[in-house]
């Protein structure tokens, strides 16, 4: 198993968790609310996080 290191930049945010034992991903709690106009949009959100990825691996965030 791998460990990644994370640093917690808002200590009022949950660090990222699995829901579920066969979950393929670890869940992430937005850093700000933020409010999209009708019909979508993009924003970038910040996690209240910082992850180390070691070399060889990379990191995804997908929606539900």
């Amino acid at each position: 198993m791998i460990v990644i290191p994370v640093q917690r930049l808002n200590s009022d945010l949950p660090l990222p968790n699995y829901a579920k034992a066969d979950d393929a991903g670890a869940d992430l709690i937005a850093n700000e609310d933020v409010t999209l106009p009708p019909g979508g949009g993009r924003a970038l959100i910040g996690t209240g996080i910082a992850i180390a990825i070691p070399r060889g691996y990379a990191g995804f965030v997908q929606p539900r």
